[in-house]
């Protein structure tokens, strides 16, 4: 419709469409642009049916190299679309992971947060920690879906050692300290009814496509 297409006029220009019709819409361009322009086009999309909640918006985001194949582009996309709306619809899919929509803005805050901390070469963020926290992350999804093995159950307690190792341990903790807070909130170790870890894929893989270069 026009509201979408003078979104991408003012603030995208470098996403193109690939196919529009009926209620659906195919669109590519740069990965970080596509995802900030999906969270923006929920909002807008919102607004512009009243916030009525008997209608939703489900989309699937397909990362992928510049050379890879449109076509086999958009049938990961469309598989990503289905994990949503298999989901309970209104959201999104991303790095194999579907979140609600009002989720998306607080985990690429994280992502942008994780990716700061990277970037500091005073931080104890690491790629390396990100991938363990990965693995930790997997362990807990094959627990939610009831397909782990007794080892999977440990990684509350591998995140927990994760944190006392290479965080709590060091001496100049007034330095860490904003790392030992992001880690806690990322994994649920502080407040678990909010815990991000089912979703942490897209913080950290957030992070890692940004600073795949490093």
């Amino acid at each position: 419709s026009g509201w979408v297409y003078r979104i991408l006029k003012e603030s995208f220009n470098n996403i193109h469409t690939v196919y529009s019709g009926g209620d659906d819409l195919v669109l590519v361009g740069p990965w970080e642009e596509i995802i900030r322009f999906s969270v923006m086009l929920n909002t807008e999309f919102r607004r512009f049916t009243c916030n009525n909640p008997n209608i939703t918006l489900s989309a699937g985001i397909a990362v992928v190299s510049p050379k890879h194949p449109i076509a086999a582009a958009i049938q990961m996309e469309d598989n990503a679309l289905q994990v949503s709306k298999a989901g309970g619809k209104n959201r999104v899919t991303l790095f194999g992971t579907a979140v609600p929509w009002d989720r998306m803005e607080s985990l690429l805050g994280y992502g942008k947060a994780l990716e700061n901390a990277l970037l500091d070469e005073n931080s104890y963020v690491t790629t390396g920690m990100l991938y363990r926290l990965l693995h930790y992350h997997e362990m807990q999804q094959r627990v939610e879906k009831r397909i782990h093995n007794n080892r999977d159950f440990l990684w509350r307690s591998r995140i927990a050692y994760e944190l006392d190792r290479n965080i709590k341990s060091r001496e100049d903790r007034g330095r860490n300290e904003a790392d030992m807070q992001l880690v806690m909130e990322l994994t649920g170790m502080e407040h678990e009814a909010d815990a991000i870890m089912p979703y942490f894929k897209i913080p950290a893989f957030w992070t890692l496509y940004k600073n795949r270069n490093l």
